[in-house]
């Protein structure tokens, strides 16, 4: 995961902090973590045709699992652990616009054709 020549995209779409204190970066080119003092990029967030993705939003549940909504679906961060979901999954649609969590754990996502819910 760890990449020192990566840099955040001279576009950066949203930052969000999440319950541990790190910061996270949404851009143009994927997602970055900053941890303590490293600049971590997320390599493993992709599409469906493997490609990279824009991230458009960022979120925490519940239990602790970072939600990022991107160009071509939603991937589920649980420390090492990294998870896409796409339209062939159950989506609506996998250009997603934003992400949110609720009180229960349901994870909401809102995408160009509407919002879906995303209860496990």
């Amino acid at each position: 995961m760890s990449d020192t020549n990566r840099q955040i995209n001279q576009v950066l779409r949203t930052m969000f902090q999440d319950s541990h204190g790190s910061l996270w970066f949404a851009t143009l080119n994927g997602a970055f973590k900053l941890e303590s003092d490293s600049l971590i990029y997320i390599d493993k967030i992709i599409s469906e045709s493997g490609k990279g993705v824009t991230i458009k939003d960022i979120t925490e549940g519940i239990d602790g699992k970072i939600w990022l909504g991107h160009t071509d679906g939603v991937s589920s961060v649980d420390g090492e652990e990294m998870k896409n979901y796409y339209q062939s999954d159950g989506l609506i649609s996998n250009d997603v616009w934003s992400i949110a969590a609720d009180k229960k754990g349901d994870i909401w996502i809102g995408s160009i054709d509407g919002v879906c819910v995303f209860n496990g």
